[in-house]
Order: structure tokens, then sequence, then C-alpha cells
């Protein structure tokens, strides 16, 4: 099974929508168009794996961040591969194409929180080459 990574298109977002939806149980096609479209042009990447047939597979997306306490750094806002094409390559593709475009974004350090009920994701990232930070817990407030 053979793939390419490319940019995200906002026509891509029917056909990506259940992939979203493997980390948000949603993946609403009208939320996900507008996402897509409203991402802002610098400091953030939304990636694709496509297969030779033209599904869409697998995407990612990285960001820059920026903080006081640290270098600059990218963060994965989000990693989805199809049930079906994982441990395929696909994973690990879409992590080294972040880790491109975090390096020319003048980013030292690729980080990515996983959420405590996505058992199988520490190790894919050890595996990876990423070692864990600390534990937190993140707190939200409407605004």
């Amino acid at each position: 099974m053979t793939f390419t990574v490319r940019d995200a298109q906002p026509g891509d977002a029917v056909t990506l929508a259940p992939l979203v939806g493997l980390l948000d149980g949603v993946g609403r096609v009208r939320d996900l168009r507008g996402r897509i479209v409203g991402m802002p042009p610098r400091g953030h990447a939304l990636l694709v794996a496509e297969s030779e047939r033209g599904a869409l597979v697998g995407w990612i997306h990285v960001f820059a961040a920026w903080r006081m306490t640290s270098e600059p750094f990218a963060e994965i806002g989000g990693l989805a591969v199809a049930p079906d094409w994982r441990r395929q390559g696909v994973g690990r593709a879409l992590l080294a194409a972040a880790e491109d475009w975090a390096r020319r974004q003048g980013c030292r350090a690729l980080r990515v929180r996983v959420g405590q009920a996505r058992h199988e994701a520490p190790a894919f990232y050890q595996a990876a080459g990423f070692r864990a930070l600390k534990q937190q817990a993140v707190f939200s407030k409407p605004v």
C-alpha cells in the first residue's frame, strides 16, 4: 500500500471528516471545512496522507508555539491514521513531514500532548523518539 503526504485543501473536508472523528468522535464536515479555510496561513500546517487511489488515510496538524519559558517549538494539534492503514508507515511519514515543517519554521523541538484514553499513542511516540516531559491537567474557559 503506497501513499503520499501533501497539504490539505478545503475540498478534503468531506473525506477528512471521518479521520478527524477518530479523535473528536464527531468529525463534522461543515465545521472541518471552516477550520481548514480559517487556519492561519502562517504558523500552522495541516497535512494529509493520500493513498494511490486518492483516499485520505491519515492527517496531522502541526503549529508553531512561542513561549517566554522555552525555545520555539512546534506542537502536534492532532494526528490520526485510518485503522486499515495503521502500522503501514503512515503515522511515521506524517511525523517526518511535521518535523521538516517545524525545522523550516525555526522550531527546535516537536511536542505532542497525549490524552489518557489514547492507550497506543504513548508507545507510538516513544518509538518515534519522543520522551515524556511532564503530566498536567488542561483547563478551559469560554471567552
